[in-house]
């Protein structure tokens, strides 16, 4: 692994890094505990701003690119703690008032563009749309109407890209698991929802929206899942993956 901030690699000083994208998220967060040294150490020191660029990369592919939206910094122990957000966040924060047609990818691509984000593989439907006036909802919303919520927004190789959920990615291997929690919930209807968190060692490539099976039953985990939570994280030579994962 390997961070920079803007254009400084300071790997050397970050003790945990951690990449969280949610289903119901715009973008991605990233968090980065990072050594904060005096100014008369042999280390460099770093002092992150709002705004400026994060990048973390793994495997030689970029994990998360993104901005500081905050800096805490803990006197005592002489960490910080920096969140980062990726661009496709500013859908989120972006309002949307006007009204769009055409097809959903056509009008993704045009609210992009007002949110000056450039647009990669957009989930196209041959269906021609008419989407009213938002009323000053996100650019978030606008585009997850238009596909009535079935959708994972995300941002990757350097574009927003819209991809559609329930796209099956195969069996989720037990052998990698290193951590598991289950349990149940009803909806309104009083259908029985089975969720599911499970940590698998190394860095996965699953997507938050993508269909998986575990290989055999394991503590209650059974069947088939989408996942709504991807969690990576770095820390002490250690890559780990967190699913968060909900029964289909």
């Amino acid at each position: 692994m390997r961070i920079w901030l803007n254009e400084r690699e300071i790997t050397g000083l970050c003790t945990r890094v951690i990449v969280d994208k949610n289903i119901d998220a715009a973008g991605a967060e990233a968090r980065v505990r990072a050594v904060c040294v005096p100014e008369n150490s042999k280390f460099p020191r770093i002092d992150p701003a709002c705004g400026d660029r994060v990048t973390v990369e793994d495997g030689g592919e970029t994990a998360f690119t993104g901005w500081v939206r905050t800096v805490r910094y803990d006197a005592v122990a002489l960490m910080l703690e920096i969140e980062c957000l990726d661009p496709a966040a500013l859908l989120a924060r972006s309002e949307c008032w006007e009204a769009y047609t055409g097809t959903a990818a056509e009008i993704t691509r045009q609210i992009c563009g007002r949110c000056g984000l450039e647009t990669g593989e957009v989930w196209e439907a041959e269906k021609r749309l008419r989407l009213p006036a938002c009323a000053g909802r996100s650019a978030f919303h606008a585009i997850r109407k238009l596909y009535d919520g079935a959708c994972v927004v995300d941002f990757w190789n350097g574009a927003v890209n819209v991809r559609p959920t329930g796209v099956y990615r195969g069996m989720l291997q037990s052998g990698r698991l290193c951590g598991l929690t289950a349990g149940n919930t009803e909806d309104a209807e009083g259908n029985v929802i089975r969720q599911a968190r499970l940590t698998v060692t190394g860095r996965s490539t699953v997507r938050c929206g993508e269909i998986l099976e575990p290989d055999k039953p394991m503590m209650g985990v059974f069947g088939i899942y989408q996942v709504t939570q991807v969690r990576q994280k770095w820390e002490k030579g250690l890559v780990t993956t967190e699913l968060g994962m909900v029964s289909v």
